[in-house]
């Protein structure tokens, strides 16, 4: 008998826990989809805008996956063009969002990471498009690619809701034009 209204008053009681569970990783689901959405919409505005006299250096020629988390960690993969160089260059970056610390602005919007824990692979493929030079290196750094567009403090502000609201307690340093 004891056993029958201890289990009950359990489940009773955890009712409430599971269902608080249940909306907090609803809640940081939804902020992450969030996250993502932003960083696409800006990386779409930043396609739209682009002008070589003003891309420092590069040009995003193709977004071959935007940004997206896959086994929480966001990842980005784009085909670029640099103003020196004949050749086009595919960039890969991921990082686990567990190992993001910081985000801002200074000339591109980035995540910043205390750890060398940013994947990039960088494809260098030459003129002929058949040689292909391949390196992977780590580093503290996540760029969003996301450069031209000025006076886009709002996409700052709406990055921080986001990621304090999936529970992420990051630095914002700063956020120049």
């Amino acid at each position: 008998m004891l056993s029958f209204v201890f289990k009950k008053q359990f489940r009773m009681k955890s009712i409430p826990c599971l269902l608080l569970l249940s909306f907090l990783t609803i809640n940081s689901f939804a902020q992450k989809r969030e996250i993502v959405k932003l960083l696409n919409e800006a990386l779409q505005e930043e396609l739209t805008i682009q002008d070589s006299t003003h891309s420092y250096g590069y040009l995003i020629k193709e977004v071959i996956q935007p940004h997206h988390i896959i086994n929480d960690s966001l990842k980005v993969k784009l085909r670029l063009k640099y103003n020196d160089k004949p050749k086009e260059t595919v960039i890969t970056q991921q990082v686990a969002l567990k190992d993001i610390t910081s985000f801002g602005k200074d000339i591109n919007v980035f995540f910043g990471s205390d750890k060398e824990t940013v994947l990039n692979t960088r494809e260098d493929y030459a003129k002929n498009g058949k040689d292909i030079i391949i390196a992977t290196y780590n580093g503290t750094i996540y760029f969003a690619f996301v450069y031209t567009s000025q006076n886009n403090q709002a996409l700052g502000q709406k990055l921080k809701r986001a990621t304090e609201k999936a529970g992420y307690k990051l630095r914002f340093p700063y956020w120049a034009n």
